[in-house]
This record gives structure tokens, sequence and C-alpha cells, in this order.
């Protein structure tokens, strides 16, 4: 946790330096929208769209994980608080009684 804290920390530095690096002043358009800024703010705000977006898309999958973990620990609950049930031990002679016969290769000399 505290590793994405930092690693979110240091990205936005960097943006915002970038941003203030890079002052030339351009003429956009988007789907007929016109829009007047620096080269550096438009690509800050494609950087923070392109999160959000990754953000959304990610989030079903992240619940669907979390949901299957949940099932997971519920079902490990309730497998370990059932009482275990004691092996039956056979003898040697049940067990071997229990087998199929074999077969009796045959003798090539015959």
């Amino acid at each position: 946790m505290i590793f994405t804290l930092v690693l979110i920390l240091i990205i936005a530095v960097v943006a915002v330096v970038f941003a203030l690096a890079n002052q030339i002043p351009v003429h956009l358009v988007i789907f007929g929208y016109q829009a007047d800024g620096q080269v550096g703010l438009f690509l800050l705000m494609a950087l923070i769209i392109g999160i959000l977006l990754g953000i959304l898309f990610m989030t079903p999958s992240v619940i669907s994980h979390r949901f299957t973990a949940s099932r997971h620990k519920r079902r490990v609950a309730e497998l370990e608080s059932t009482p275990k049930q004691p092996a039956t031990k056979q003898s040697k002679s049940q067990h071997m009684a229990d087998m199929p016969p074999v077969a009796k290769p045959k003798d090539p000399a015959a």
C-alpha cells in the first residue's frame, strides 16, 4: 500500500514538472470543439483521463476477484470447522480381497 502511494506521488510530481516545462501554446480541435492552451496542460489532462479509464475498466475484474476470494475464504472456514472423520484401517488381507484377480501370463513354451 505504501509503495503504491509513493509511486502515485512520484508520477504526479513528474507529470506536474513536465506540464510546467512545456509551456508552448497550442490550438486543439477535438470532435469539433476548439481549445487553446499549453501542450503540457493537454498532456497532463490526457494522462489523467487515461488513468481514470484504466481504473474504470479494471473495476469489474477487481470486484469479481474479491467475490471469488471471499467465497473461497468462507469455504475454507466451513471445511476447517467440520469435524474430521477418522480414516478406517483395513488389514492387508481385506485390502487384497478388494483387489481384482490378476491374470496369469501364458507360457510361451506350451
